[in-house]
């Protein structure tokens, strides 16, 4: 009887560490999406003077801020996702000048 009740403890043991696990891979994989936005948004705050490579960063730092949002509140992601936004803003602005300046229509000079 005692010998039931000490493989009943044990189990109990087992199940728990390994919920904990399952627990700390999925905040971790959360974490590396709000690094990943928090970085590309970094990254797109330079990257907007060339409006491809803004808009590409800028997406995708959205994308990871959204996808780790969903799971957890995180500050990374949300200043990730802010960054994407005014990386965004800043190419469209870039393109239209450089639209602009080359069909005349603005002159630096």
């Amino acid at each position: 009887m005692e010998e039931e009740k000490n493989q009943e403890v044990i189990s109990n043991v087992d199940n728990n560490e390994n919920s904990n696990r399952s627990e700390n891979t999925k905040t971790e994989t959360t974490n590396g999406y709000a690094v990943a936005s928090l970085v590309l948004g970094c990254i797109g705050l330079v990257g907007w003077l060339l409006p491809i490579i803004g808009y590409i960063v800028g997406i995708l730092a959205i994308v990871f801020g959204c996808i780790s949002k969903k799971s957890r509140k995180n500050s990374m992601s949300t200043i990730g996702i802010v960054m994407a936004v005014v990386t965004l803003i800043l190419s469209a602005t870039n393109s239209i000048l450089g639209v602009l300046m080359t069909l005349g229509q603005i002159s630096l000079y």
